[in-house]
Formats: structure tokens, sequence, C-alpha cells
């Protein structure tokens, strides 16, 4: 059981930190940190270890979040961590598959209501819980 999830939120857009912030906060047991920048996420991957990432695919001081995906899957200490797009290319199960294939754990709408934000977030606990009952 998860006890208290570790959120970094990776957005440029203040608005969508604070409104991922506070949705997270209210739907399930996690502490948020957030970051405006790819350099910023970085340190702070470096500093605490993260159950879920919730990146912003296009940042302005990366080509994409292909590249902060990558550097978290190559870090062994946090390959296991829950990595979801942050985009507003989903508009399908389709697209959302698109994400997956890429390595990340889901993809989520930046255009999703409180309602639905609220769900993938629960999801995305449910689905860290069973992998860690999973775990050796």
């Amino acid at each position: 059981m998860i006890a208290e999830l570790a959120v970094l939120v990776v957005d440029d857009e203040e608005l969508n930190r604070e409104m991922s912030r506070r949705w997270l906060l209210n739907a399930i047991p996690c502490t948020v940190d957030c970051a405006s920048t790819v350099r910023y996420a970085k340190e702070l991957l470096k500093k605490k270890r993260y159950g879920m990432v919730i990146l912003d695919m296009s940042l302005p001081d990366a080509d994409d979040g292909y590249e902060v995906l990558q550097e978290i899957r190559d870090t062994s200490s946090l390959n296991e961590t829950f990595v979801v797009a942050f985009t507003g290319y989903v508009q399908s199960e389709i697209d959302r598959e698109r994400f997956v294939t890429y390595g990340f754990d889901d993809a989520w709408p930046k255009m999703a209501s409180e309602a639905e934000f609220k769900e993938r977030a629960r999801q995305a606990v449910a689905r860290l819980q069973r992998r860690a009952t999973k775990s050796p």
C-alpha cells in the first residue's frame, strides 16, 4: 500500500502547475513539487525519489518531454517511476496508446475536467499499488 506518493509536476504554465497540484492533493494522498523547466525538474529528480512525474510534452528548454522520460528510464533508481505525458494531443485511446508505446505509463489530456483528472490520478495510484504488490 502506498502511504503518500511524491509527485512531480513539470509544466511551464503556472496555471497548469497550480491546478494540477491542487487537484492531486484533493484526489490522492500525496505531496506535490512543481518545476517550470526541464533543468529544474532534473535537479529535483536528483534530490528526491518521485513515485509519479506528470510531464508537459512541450517545454521551452527541451526539444520535447521524451528527453526527460529517457533520463528517468535510464536512471535505475527512477526506472519504476510512473510517468504521465501531460499534453493537449490526447484526444482518443489511440493517442494515449501512442505515448505508452514511447515509454510513458499513461497520457492525460490537459483539457481534462477536474473530475477526469482526479479519476486518472486515482487510477495511477491503483496501478502503482498493483506494481508494488508484484515486486519481490
